[in-house]
């Protein structure tokens, strides 16, 4: 089985909505459209953390010490 036969119609991957569906982008699908939404507005409580402390570092120093760490994009419950 391949990863396309796992994918239900009208269902976004993570990537599709950070790279194909950017902010603000409109998405059609079968029986509506929707608004992919800003980073602010994402629930972050089935996100994971990335650990990557040199990244951390580097991000913080040209970014400002209010970046205090790296999630992935939410998944599903």
């Amino acid at each position: 089985m391949n990863s396309f036969s796992k994918i239900k119609v009208g269902e976004l991957r993570p990537s599709q909505l950070l790279y194909t569906f950017g902010v603000g982008s409109i998405v059609e699908l079968p029986n509506m459209a929707i608004m992919v939404m800003g980073l602010e507005d994402w629930p972050v409580k089935n996100a994971t953390p990335i650990v990557e402390k040199r990244l951390l570092s580097l991000v913080k120093r040209v970014l400002g010490e209010h970046i205090q760490k790296f999630l992935t994009p939410p998944s599903p419950p």
